[in-house]
C-alpha cells in the first residue's frame, strides 16, 4: 500500500509541470536519495551553488540561507525553479526517512 503512494508521490513531483526540466528534478531525487542511505545511483548536480542548497535542505532544511538562495539566482535558476528544487529535495529526504524508518520496524522482533 505505501509504495503506490510512495511512487505516486515521486511521479508528481518529477513529472508534473514546472519551469525545471524533469531530468533535473530526477537528479536532485536521485543526489538526496543516494546521501541518505537509499540505494540510488549515485548522481552529481550541476553546479556547487545548486549541490550546497540541495544537501543542506535534504539533511537540515532550517540552516539553508539567503545567501545560498542568492547563488541559485546568480546561476540563472529563476524563484519558481527554487522552490520546485526545494520541493524535490525535501520530498525524496522525507520519504526516504519514512522507507528507512519502516524498514527499521519491520526487523523488529
Amino acid at each position: 500500500m505505501h509504495e503506490e503512494h510512495h511512487r505516486r508521490l515521486r511521479a508528481s513531483v518529477i513529472e508534473g509541470s514546472g519551469s525545471t526540466a524533469p531530468a533535473l528534478r530526477e537528479e536532485i531525487w536521485r543526489f538526496v536519495a543516494a546521501r541518505s542511505g537509499r540505494p540510488e545511483r549515485a548522481t552529481t548536480l550541476p553546479g556547487d551553488a545548486l549541490t550546497a542548497f540541495v544537501d543542506t535542505v535534504a539533511r537540515e532544511a532550517h540552516r539553508s540561507t539567503v545567501d545560498q538562495v542568492e547563488a541559485l539566482r546568480a546561476e540563472g535558476y529563476e524563484d519558481d525553479a527554487i522552490f520546485e528544487i526545494t520541493v524535490v529535495t525535501a520530498a525524496s529526504a522525507g520519504l526516504t526517512r519514512l522507507e528507512r524508518a519502516l524498514e527499521a520496524l519491520r526487523e523488529e522482533p
